[in-house]
């Protein structure tokens, strides 16, 4: 299972991090970093190993190398980006920011453009993060993985949104979902499939949003911190849960779609209680991001191991895939 693993990118509070595997899932080893104390709220990657990150009041940062980064901010109305993706042909990437509006670039980042007034949505249903007066912000973005011009948005507060015509007009998409919204997911493989996490639980919609119910069984627990989809079956699902009274969050899995759910983690292995704030599948494996910079690995979602401690608040995690840095000048002589 490991020869499959390639690398990892990690999104924190002061910084981005690449990690790849030497051996077991606690003897990874850290070649990349980047955006020293800057907030990295969310990675994208493209089909060359390139990774954008959106920047909390910094806009969006590119590199290849993970030891150069370009900006890319010309024609971003707001500086403060929370939700970066990729389309399925990799021409364009699109951000998400706050207040709640979505961006295009069909330049790798260098220009943008706006793709339509969500704030006609925001106006008429009273959004807002996290009361009013504060503005409400995009914190996932999709381009679906069949239709090009439909893209799928996740507002907090305020609820899921969705284009079908490349963002020029967009409809609430929440029917039977509370504005509060603290992860969204696609299924890849069910084009009309969509999961959203908020503090009543989990949620999932088959018509693309158009209709939500609430699948709490076998949940003891209904505030949803992170969710994520295996990246080998999307059926299999990993969602981390807040306990209560212990202030620490709980892994379960469902591997019906979120239909029924079962513990596969009732705290993970530290002296400490932890608050999950990420979670990713790549290559197989389950990685889990902490709120204590902590970064764990599971190959199964039920026995975890520490990848990396000591990092900064983790905001985000992305499957980097098969990343090659550049060659030295040496290597081309």
């Amino acid at each position: 299972m490991l020869n499959v693993l390639r690398h990892l990118a990690v999104g924190t509070e002061r910084g981005a991090f690449l990690f790849r595997p030497r051996g077991p899932l606690k003897d990874w080893e850290m070649v990349g970093y980047g955006l020293y104390g800057q907030c990295v709220t969310s990675l994208a990657v493209d089909g060359s190993g390139g990774v954008s990150a959106a920047v909390e009041r910094g806009m969006v940062k590119y590199t290849r190398d993970w030891l150069n980064w370009q900006p890319s901010y010309q024609g971003l109305e707001y500086p403060d980006v929370y939700a970066l993706c990729t389309d399925p042909s990799g021409e364009k990437l699109y951000c998400g920011t706050a207040p709640a509006a979505i961006f295009c670039s069909e330049d790798g980042g260098s220009n943008w453009k706006s793709v339509g007034q969500t704030h006609t949505l925001s106006f008429r249903n009273g959004w807002s993060h996290p009361e009013p007066p504060h503005s409400p912000r995009v914190i996932k973005l999709f381009v679906h993985p069949e239709r090009e011009n439909c893209l799928i948005g996740g507002v907090q507060s305020g609820g899921v949104i969705v284009s079908t015509n490349g963002g020029s007009t967009w409809r609430n998409a929440k029917a039977g979902l509370s504005h509060q919204l603290s992860d969204l997911r696609l299924h890849p493989d069910a084009p009309e499939r969509l999961y959203a996490t908020n503090f009543l639980g989990f949620h999932r919609s088959d018509d693309l949003g158009r209709n939500w119910y609430l699948s709490n069984h076998g949940l003891p627990f209904e505030r949803a911190l992170a969710l994520c989809v295996h990246s080998v079956d999307p059926d299999r699902l990993l969602l981390a849960v807040e306990h209560p009274d212990e202030e620490h969050s709980i892994l379960f899995l469902s591997n019906n779609g979120g239909k029924s759910w079962d513990i596969a983690c009732a705290e993970l292995p530290t002296d400490e209680g932890l608050q999950v704030t990420s979670l990713e599948s790549g290559g197989g494996i389950y990685f889990a991001g902490t709120a204590q910079g902590f970064l764990f690995g599971s190959r199964d979602r039920c026995h975890w191991e520490i990848v990396r401690a000591g990092l900064p608040p983790i905001r985000t995690l992305a499957w980097v895939g098969e990343y090659r840095p550049p060659a030295r000048k040496e290597d081309k002589q």
